[in-house]
């Protein structure tokens, strides 16, 4: 959302509403005071206070991130006469998070066939959700790419330790306890893991329980720049998606996108996204099967192989170059240009 409020900036006068107000972007912040975090009245609270915040500004056109903020943008646009834009940044209706709360996921589906059908200016993050939401909701689709800004990779004569690193939430399907099991069958490698979330308590306590503190690092929730520097350190990225889950299987997720602007070859699954980006830049292993020995299997293959490591690491300096936000936001900038 930062990136696209500092392209858009660039052209128009952007407000973002959000719920921590912060001042040092290009653009202006205002605060959405929501006493509750999580639930039914949390959402509530998000669109009533957005609605009302909506009305009292003057607006030509509203942007709406994700499903959730439609209900009160959509109604603001109407009320106002102005366009809506939906920015979808993932198939909502189909997170793992809503995969064993069906009444919470027949809900937003009832708010997405409800509302969408109705907006016509719409784009999203990678051409499989643009096939599938185009053909979902009878709209047109742009395709914007959620890709970082081009990185410049400090010159270094020194050879990588063999660290694996994962990046992102700690949540469920993300392949994260397999990994661990993986160090199980190959020696030599550290797995370093970036992030926070639900299951970081139960992954301390399986890398405990299999005798693996010295090779699984928890490195906590890093600013982009902490990040940067640990991404530069790592030999391989890991994006290790549970397939079963649609909203993961039709993903292209931001990590991908990174390792590929910091060279870093990774280890990714067989799903259409990386499957697409693979059969024009080879830039990772991809696997077919998400279980321990599998994944040892092929980070053994790629570490025997220097030559094939190699061989991904140039093929990412030419990705790099084509899957940037330099590139994106022209295609984002001209989309709201042509807004009537």
């Amino acid at each position: 959302m930062i990136k696209s409020a500092t392209s858009l900036s660039q052209k128009f006068d952007v407000h973002v509403f959000n719920r921590n107000r912060r001042n040092e972007f290009d653009f202006k912040t205002h605060s959405l005071h929501i006493p509750f975090k999580t639930g039914f009245l949390f959402y509530l609270f998000l669109n009533v206070n957005s609605l009302l915040k909506l009305l009292f500004k003057k607006t030509d056109i509203i942007l709406a991130v994700d499903l959730d903020t439609i209900p009160a943008t959509y109604i603001a646009s109407k009320l106002k006469r102005v366009p809506i834009v939906y920015d979808a940044h993932e198939y909502y209706v189909e997170s793992p998070e809503l995969d064993q709360r069906q009444f919470v996921k027949s809900f937003w589906a009832r708010i997405a066939n409800f509302f969408l059908p109705k907006i016509k200016h719409n784009y999203t993050v990678c051409q499989s959700l643009v096939d599938i939401l185009s053909k979902q909701y009878k709209q047109k689709y742009q395709l914007i790419i959620n890709a970082p800004r081009k990185y410049h990779l400090p010159s270094t004569t020194d050879s990588k330790e063999k660290i694996i690193l994962y990046q992102g939430v700690l949540n469920i399907g993300r392949g994260l306890e397999e990994m661990i099991e993986a160090l199980l069958y190959i020696e030599g490698f550290k797995f370093h893991i970036a992030g926070d979330g639900d299951i970081k308590k139960v992954l301390m306590k399986l890398t405990e329980d299999l005798t693996l503190n010295d090779r699984v690092i928890f490195l906590g929730k890093l600013n982009p720049e902490e990040l940067k520097l640990v991404t530069n350190e790592a030999w391989l990225g890991i994006n290790l998606l549970d397939g079963s889950n649609k909203n993961y299987f039709y993903s292209l997720a931001n990590k991908h996108l990174d390792y590929i602007q910091h060279e870093l070859p990774s280890l990714s699954m067989d799903f259409p996204e990386y499957r697409r980006i693979n059969e024009e830049y080879e830039v990772s292993i991809l696997m077919k099967d998400l279980n321990p020995k599998a994944i040892a299997s092929s980070i053994q293959e790629l570490n025997n192989h220097p030559e094939k490591y190699q061989k991904l690491v140039s093929n990412c300096r030419k990705a790099k170059e084509i899957y940037s936000w330099e590139n994106q936001e022209k295609e984002l900038i001209s989309f709201f240009e042509n807004i009537s």
